[in-house]
């Protein structure tokens, strides 16, 4: 059952490394391309859905230790009374990767997202510049009224 819940943690940290790497690749990029983000956020989101799981998944499994050993809680000091040290050691690293990747990819998120507002303040002054504002805002108007004309055919 304790080798079921390490498996749980590894499967976890893989889904959170998977994570840390999408969000890597746009650190480098100068110029992050929107579309390819989007596309990524999608696989992030789909990542965060499977740790959801994994999660609960954990958290009954923690339950059904507690129970089937008798123990008051899901500690460490409980723990080590019943299993191998090695696997304790395994599992302490494991929730210690686990934090530590979460906040790596927290700080890493920061880091792209700083560089898209940057982007996208950089696109704004190019717009206002170049006077596309107005350009933009007329399309955009144009727009609307073709989407409020409604065509009847007889």
């Amino acid at each position: 059952m304790f080798r079921e819940i390490i498996q749980n943690l590894e499967r976890q940290y893989e889904r959170y490394k998977n994570i840390y790497e999408s969000i890597k690749k746009f650190e480098q990029e100068e110029n992050i391309n929107i579309e390819e983000y989007n596309r990524e956020l999608q696989e992030i989101s789909f990542n965060l859905e499977i740790i959801a799981k994994l999660s609960n998944r954990l958290e009954q499994l923690k339950e059904i230790y507690i129970i089937k050993h008798n123990i008051s809680d899901f500690k460490a000091e409980e723990i080590e009374r019943i299993e191998l040290k090695e696997d304790v050691l395994r599992f302490k690293k494991l929730v210690e990767d686990v934090g530590n990747i979460i906040k790596e990819t927290k700080r890493l998120q920061d880091k792209v997202i700083s560089k898209l507002n940057k982007q996208l303040m950089d696109y704004n002054a190019i717009i206002k510049e170049k006077n596309l504002d107005k350009l933009v805002n007329q399309y955009k108007k144009e727009k609307k009224e073709e989407k409020s004309t409604i065509d009847v055919k007889k």
